[in-house]
């Protein structure tokens, strides 16, 4: 009995077609064709292992990510929520600043009317200004006529004592002085305006000067212009006309800018140059 087990695991140990035939007397179909479906089950089983491990590593990775992703996220969250503080803020900053620019409306309205106040304010000191300056312009001539009426009654009134100095014998001479003319008018020698420009003279004063006969023809103004030393040589360049040795006189309280006084006296306050006089007397002595 021995010997036969022993033959008979021999035979199954070293006869492989033996073993199989064996095998296919003694197992099912089903369960002979186990050992091909278990090989390619555990295939299948290595390839779920190594989908698993893939899977498993990208989990990892996933995992990473989703930490990386988290605490981004928390900073954003962060930083969104100093963004929101920063909103709040600049909302608070945009009320007081929409505050504020209706403060400046109001204030550029107010500013508006004391502007157009202002504007009618200096339209109404404009026209008071051009009405003062017509004033002051009537005052100026006023003063001047006034100055110059003081001139002329001045000299009237000292004619002796101020001309004393020049000639000698001296006496008013507008009424001789206004025959003299007519006659010339009457005549045809001077025209209507030549007789009435000689008659319009502040001052005619009459006298001798070595000698000869001599007509002073004077212009007295507070300030000695040049409108003033030409009508004074016009006038006396008329009565010389006539064959009156009359010299031109201007007098006053002070001479004004740029005023040109050639071939005429000038008194000053009363006061004038001997010398001066005298080369004018000589000169329109010779030339008469």
């Amino acid at each position: 009995m021995r010997n036969w087990k022993s033959k008979f695991l021999k035979a199954l140990k070293e006869d492989p077609e033996f073993a199989a035939e064996v095998r296919a007397l003694l197992l099912s179909e089903d369960l002979l064709n186990l050992p091909p479906k278990f090989d390619r089950m555990e295939k299948k089983v290595d390839r779920i292992e190594y989908k698993v491990d893939k899977l498993e590593e990208r989990q990892t990775r996933l995992e990473e990510r989703q930490d990386r992703l988290e605490k981004k996220v928390d900073k954003l969250v962060e930083e969104v929520a100093g963004l929101k503080q920063d909103v709040d803020i600049l909302k608070k900053d945009v009320d007081t600043l929409k505050k504020d620019v209706d403060t400046l409306k109001k204030d550029v309205d107010t500013l508006k009317k004391d502007v157009d106040t202002l504007k009618k304010d200096v339209d109404i000191l404009k026209k008071d200004v051009d009405i003062l300056k017509k004033d002051v312009d009537i005052l100026k001539k006023d003063v001047a006529y006034l100055k110059g009426s003081d001139r002329e009654r001045w000299y009237r009134d000292r004619a002796h004592a101020v001309f004393g100095r020049i000639i000698l014998k001296g006496k008013p001479f507008e009424e001789k002085a206004a025959e003299i003319l007519w006659d010339a008018y009457k005549r045809g020698q001077i025209s209507k305006e030549e007789r009435d420009e000689v008659l319009s003279s502040d001052l005619l004063w009459s006298g001798e000067r070595d000698g000869k006969f001599v007509v002073l023809v004077v212009e007295g103004s507070f300030t000695i212009s040049q409108d003033d030393v030409e009508r004074a040589k016009k006038r006396a360049e008329i009565l010389r006309k006539l064959g009156i040795l009359a010299i031109p006189v201007v007098g006053g309280v002070e001479i004004g800018k740029d005023v040109k006084l050639d071939d005429v006296v000038c008194i000053v306050d009363g006061k004038f140059d001997d010398e001066e006089f005298e080369k004018l007397f000589l000169k329109l002595s010779q030339s008469k």
